[in-house]
């Protein structure tokens, strides 16, 4: 029985598939601007739309922090769509789920593909289109190659971006003017010191990217608690000693209200206040700025944000930051004083 024929040089064999066109998204620096992530997730779905025609393509990052962030489009982010975490995977049922959204919005025709690597969802991409069974075993596959393809570059920028809360967090558009009214209603609305810090990340990220954020909140003892309840690690000191980056970053403040350090070797490179918590190496955050918390006169905490590009911020975000910080400062208060009332409460009589 003779062999089959190899293709000849030169010639395209139409059985095997083609690879998926797959628009660049430059991460060095780290992570991209919104505006840079937005026009690659259009670019992204106007490619797509040649293989698998659709209505809607949309994409969710699973951070590696823990968080969801919704990388487009934009207007997703107020229908407040729930993304299940993945743990480590999303179970079949739980993207069936999510086609299900979609099916209740008006779209005939749904399929989510997740973006998988070693075992461990990075992303989903939630499709939709107004024809029905347009999502037949052919488009199916060409998503799953498409997924393939993307998971380099989604898996690093799920090391990159925030880690914000299960719902889409990250503000579509965000303005001077704006950020007043959004940043109130994170306040009143977050239901816990983690909560507080991922809604105040999704605000500020347009304004002012940022790669790590962290409030840190002053108990009655001084000590200088982080209300997203991830510790920092310490860095090693030449005398074996340890320093916690947290109490060197607010050392750095002094007196003034806020702080702009550009780059802070001794802050981050030693496994200090570092971004990333997977297996891949954190990076260190070598731009940090900072405003200090104040409720009548008293300092109830900081507010952080640090990024992994050198000469990330300008001294005209610090007042943006100081304003940040009046309208975050009490609910700060507030967390702080519930938690030490709650451990009044719990201690033996």
């Amino acid at each position: 029985m003779p062999g089959k024929r190899a293709p000849r040089a030169g010639r395209t064999n139409s059985l095997l598939p083609a690879a998926p066109l797959v628009p660049l998204l430059p991460l060095e620096g780290g992570a991209p601007d919104p505006v840079a992530i937005t026009t690659w997730t259009q670019a992204l779905g106007a490619s797509t739309a040649v293989e698998v025609p659709h209505d809607l393509f949309s994409v969710w990052l699973f951070s590696d922090s823990g968080g969801i962030v919704l990388l487009g489009p934009e207007v997703l982010a107020r229908d407040r769509i729930y993304v299940p975490l993945p743990d480590p995977a999303l179970r079949q049922d739980q993207l069936y789920g999510l086609e299900e959204v979609l099916r209740r919005a008006k779209y005939p025709s749904a399929i989510a593909v997740p973006v998988r690597q070693d075992g461990r969802d990075v992303a989903v991409l939630l499709l939709g289109s107004f024809q029905r069974g347009a999502f037949g075993p052919a488009q199916a596959t060409a998503l799953h190659r498409l997924a393939a393809a993307l998971e380099p570059t989604l898996s690093s920028l799920a090391l990159m971006m925030p880690s914000v809360t299960t719902h889409p967090a990250v503000e579509p558009a965000m303005s001077a003017e704006e950020l007043p009214g959004h940043l109130a209603r994170a306040s009143v609305e977050s239901a816990s010191g983690p909560d507080l810090v991922r809604r105040v990340s999704g605000v500020l990220y347009p304004l002012l990217p940022h790669d790590r954020v962290e409030i840190l909140a002053v108990s009655s003892g001084g000590v200088h608690v982080p209300l997203s309840g991830n510790a920092p690690r310490h860095r090693r000191t030449a005398a074996g000693g340890s320093v916690e980056p947290f109490a060197e970053i607010v050392k750095r403040f002094g007196e003034g209200p806020t702080l702009l350090v550009q780059v802070p070797e001794d802050l981050g490179v030693d496994g200090g206040w570092s971004v990333g918590s997977g297996p891949a190496p954190a990076q260190p955050a070598r731009a940090v700025i900072g405003a200090r918390l104040e409720v009548g006169g008293q300092v109830v905490g900081y507010l952080l944000l640090g990024s992994v590009s050198r000469d990330a911020y300008r001294p005209e975000d610090e007042d943006t930051l100081a304003f940040a910080a009046l309208l975050v400062a009490p609910r700060v208060q507030g967390l702080r004083l519930a938690a030490e009332l709650d451990g009044l409460r719990k201690a033996p009589v």
